[in-house]
């Protein structure tokens, strides 16, 4: 009988590996021991994969910005009736590129911070629920030209998915979390949106889109 030694396992996997030898001319105890054996492995390597994994692994977290702007989509019934719920903790605020001034680029990733601070979190979430509705008349609206910068802010909580709420820079300047849509052209809308170009360093320098720094 062979037996194996713990050099030959990796250093992060659960030992398994039973004293064989006192087990000699025994069957049924090598037996009975390999079952318990491999049971309380399972065990442990269980609890292995539970204590590393983390809530920022699942689906409706997000632990950094997308590469690409997919239109994230609240999952919470309180983001039914608020754009960004009580009780965010953190925000990932994640600026995407337009069609100008390079349309190849478009919808990528140009800017993300963090934002932990409470009192810059309470302003900002104040400023999203502030906004008003678009108006019922049932019409169109006519907006200005749009090129589809955005600003994505993924609002963090403990027990529940994150708060994604997108905000368009030009155009129309619609900002929805996916189950509610605002009006981003109407007062505070604008305000609202100087806040989250800052926050982004968008520059537009006289331009109606952001200005990147050449690289």
């Amino acid at each position: 009988m062979v037996r194996a030694s713990s050099s030959d396992l990796a250093a992060d996997e659960p030992r398994c590996v039973g004293n064989l030898a006192l087990m000699a001319g025994r069957p049924w105890l090598i037996i009975g021991s390999a079952l318990l054996a491999t049971g309380v492995c399972v065990g442990v390597a269980v609890a292995m994969a539970s204590a590393n994994s983390s809530p920022a692994d699942a689906p409706g977290y997000y632990r950094h910005c997308p590469h690409k702007d997919r239109d994230p989509r609240s999952q919470g019934d309180a983001a039914k009736l608020m754009l960004v719920p009580d009780g965010a903790y953190e925000a990932l605020i994640c600026r995407y590129r337009g069609l100008n001034p390079q349309p190849a680029q478009v919808r990528t990733l140009a800017y993300s911070r963090q934002l932990t601070r409470r009192a810059t979190l309470r302003q900002l979430a104040r400023q999203f629920n502030a906004l008003k509705p678009w108006p019922g008349n049932g019409g169109t609206t006519s907006c200005p030209f749009g090129d589809a910068s955005e600003v994505v802010a993924f609002f963090r909580y403990r027990r529940s998915p994150d708060d994604p709420v997108s905000a368009q820079l030009n155009g129309c300047r619609s900002v929805s979390n996916g189950q509610l849509g605002r009006d981003g052209l109407r007062d505070p809308g604008p305000r609202l949106l100087r806040h989250l170009e800052r926050l982004t360093h968008c520059k537009r320098q006289g331009q109606p889109f952001c200005q990147e720094r050449a690289r």
